[in-house]
């Protein structure tokens, strides 16, 4: 197993779209924490004109939805491209006459996925002891509780992304993962969000939302504490989406 997950590091590495994300993520991380760091808000009150800084909690928050959003299109990259590369093509045939349970490859994905989930996440902490300092970030004020709960719900949400992007991209093709997958994470989200603003209170979609993978509401999830999440559907479909790339790689 650990030779087979240096090889697919090394496949990581030398994929220069994912290199291109984990780059752009954290391109997107330096810049939203340096507006954060002097972000004030302007405002005209009756007492005449007030300075509002934004807070530790809003920090935190504003992070989570950046390294998800940020993160959805890297699982959605690695999902389509990574994943089925060794089962595609002319390297199928290697899937099969490997003397290695067909376990062993989702677990690399998710293993390998899970160090590149985890060098965001130095690299945020990094940016933030650089911008806010020691103090701030350790201080007993700081949203611990929201920031591990916010990271949980997240890879949970793009780990289900990346296997259901795989599982499209070996069964239909790397097209129909492409706009399809995409066009299903738009709807889900758009009807997580109509839900949740209370626009759509009632119907038959709504009652068959409730048993779809909970991508739409990840955004909402960030802020809850886990208590109070939809981990426990996201397990069920994440096993399922596992279930069908196990079949995916036995011989026709």
């Amino acid at each position: 197993m650990l030779a087979c997950l240096r090889f697919h590091l090394l496949q990581v590495w030398r994929s220069r779209l994912v290199l291109l994300w984990i780059v752009f993520s954290l391109v997107v991380q330096y810049a939203v924490i340096n507006v954060l760091h002097s972000a004030t808000i302007q405002f005209r009150s009756m007492e005449g004109q007030s300075q509002f800084t934004v807070d530790l909690k809003s920090v935190v928050m504003v992070l989570l939805y950046a390294h998800f959003f940020t993160g959805l299109l890297l699982a959605n990259v690695y999902g389509i491209w990574v994943v089925p590369y060794l089962h595609e093509d002319a390297r199928a045939p290697l899937t099969y006459s490997l003397p290695v349970n067909k376990l062993v490859f989702p677990a690399i994905y998710s293993l390998s996925f899970l160090i590149i989930f985890s060098v965001q996440l130095v690299a945020m902490f990094a940016l933030l002891f650089g911008r806010f300092g020691w103090s701030v970030v350790l201080s007993p004020d700081f949203p611990w509780a929201l920031l591990l709960s916010g990271f949980f719900i997240s890879f949970l949400s793009l780990w289900g992304v990346i296997f259901a992007m795989a599982d499209i991209s070996l069964v239909f093709g790397k097209v129909a993962a492409v706009f399809g997958g995409a066009a299903a994470l738009a709807v889900l989200q758009t009807s997580g969000a109509l839900f949740q603003a209370g626009w759509v209170t009632d119907g038959i979609w709504k009652k068959v939302y409730a048993f779809m993978p909970p991508i739409g509401e990840t955004v909402v999830d960030i802020q809850r504490p886990i208590a109070e999440q939809h981990w426990a559907l996201w397990i069920v479909w994440i096993a399922a989406f596992l279930w069908v790339f196990r079949l995916r790689l036995r011989r026709a």
